[in-house]
């Protein structure tokens, strides 16, 4: 990447918000932390990192692990929007921070992504209203 001027590293690192005493919190503010140095270092070479710490998104393990009504009230009391994120909205916030579209946020200033990143995943913000949706 600093050879060809340019890249983009996606780190997805779980969630960041600590619920209770968990050393897996440690790790992950970590990985906040070294992207951020990372990217101090790589910046300069067109090369953009980023750090997208999902909330709860649906997986086979907890499909298999929580029963559908355990899973329900869970997402009604523990996430805004009242439901599970999908992988598939993961896949694509990726995809857009790695693509050309996102050129604008390269330049070392992508702490307004990070945020984006955190309130899409973790669907702590409102749907839009029908009209403004794609």
């Amino acid at each position: 990447m600093l050879k060809q001027g340019w890249g983009c590293i996606i780190n997805i690192t779980g969630k960041s918000e600590p619920d209770r005493l968990n050393a897996a919190f440690s790790a992950k503010a970590a990985m906040h932390a070294w992207a951020k140095g990372l990217s101090r270092d790589v910046g300069e070479y067109g090369t953009t990192v980023y750090s997208i710490p999902p909330g709860r998104i649906i997986s086979e393990q907890i499909r298999r692990n929580y029963p559908e009504e355990y899973r329900k009230s869970d997402a009604a009391a523990e996430i805004p929007a009242g439901a599970y994120g999908e992988p598939e909205d993961l896949a694509v916030l990726a995809v857009f921070l790695a693509s050309p579209r996102a050129l604008h946020q390269r330049d070392g200033h992508s702490g307004g992504w990070w945020l984006a990143a955190l309130c899409i995943l973790n669907r702590s913000v409102t749907p839009a209203p029908p009209e403004y949706a794609s």
